[in-house]
């Protein structure tokens, strides 16, 4: 009999070792573009539950791996400026601190560690250190959950659990590098008509001064009518309200359309676009 029992926990134990469930923190991956520079983030997504997390799960004012299972990993592959301070291209450990009302964020060199415990920060290998003051979110989110947002050529990043949410701002300084882009190219061809339109369309949509967009949009159309910088000059001036300006524009653009048809019919609905811009204006 009791070999028989012996028998039975040994076989037990084998199939409870060999049950696979579900991973109540499962590891999330995800990449994203921002300017010139890749970002890549991994953690693990615990859940409420039903539970309390911050001051009872997640102590404040205590050191947190910042998700489930292996402590939460960050990448970039260009160097990024975090509170002022730059941060080498690299992968990181991502950490926090949480308080009633303030956040600490860390980033650590050492990712060998699960940082299941304070003993195992070394500040020796931290590269960044900031504070950032919590919010209360408009929802409740179940699982933990970080993303990366544009914050017009930088990222944000944000991390939202319960009704808690942090988030701070990573400076890439693509928008240096393609300013120097831009007027390396205008200075490598300065008759290329399409690079200062394209370059044009940036700023524009940037909020970049308007004068300057204009004095670049107004450089293309001098070497070379077309119909992308046309658009944009119009577009630029109503939104300056320069009305009559905009009309003297878009009625030398609907004849250069008339005469030259680019772009085969997509002239067509060039013209019935500015045709409705104008009946907006202020006569």
């Amino acid at each position: 009999m009791k070999i028989s029992a012996l028998l039975v926990l040994l076989l037990s134990s084998t199939a409870f070792a060999q049950l696979q469930l579900p991973d109540l923190s499962p590891r999330a991956h995800f990449k994203q573009t921002i300017g010139y520079t890749n970002f890549e983030l991994q953690y693990g997504r615990p859940s409420l539950r039903g539970r309390i997390i911050f001051g009872a799960l997640v102590n404040y004012d205590k050191l947190w791996r910042t998700g489930g299972g292996k402590c939460t990993l960050i990448s970039f592959d260009t160097p990024v400026t975090i509170a002022g301070k730059q941060v080498a291209a690299g992968t990181y450990a991502f950490l926090t601190i949480p308080g009633k009302s303030e956040w600490t964020i860390l980033l650590n060199s050492d990712t060998s560690k699960v940082y299941g415990d304070p003993s195992e920060y070394d500040v020796t290998r931290e590269v960044a250190r900031l504070r950032v003051k919590p919010e209360a979110t408009g929802q409740s989110f179940e699982s933990l959950t970080i993303w990366l947002d544009h914050k017009q050529y930088d990222a944000e990043l944000f991390l939202a659990w319960e009704n808690t949410r942090i988030h701070f701002t990573i400076a890439t300084r693509s928008h240096e590098q393609a300013k120097a882009k831009i007027n390396e190219a205008i200075s490598r061809d300065p008759l290329n008509y399409e690079v200062m339109a394209e370059g044009a369309h940036y700023y524009n949509m940037l909020g970049e001064p308007s004068a300057e967009t204009l004095k670049l949009i107004e450089k293309s159309l001098s070497v070379r009518e077309n119909r992308w910088a046309y658009h944009q000059k119009i577009d630029l001036l109503e939104k300056s309200k320069r009305f009559s300006e905009a009309r003297a524009t878009a009625l030398k653009a609907i004849a250069f359309l008339k005469k030259e048809k680019p772009d085969g019919e997509g002239w067509t609905e060039s013209i019935n676009q500015i045709e409705n811009q104008m009946k907006r204006w202020p006569k």
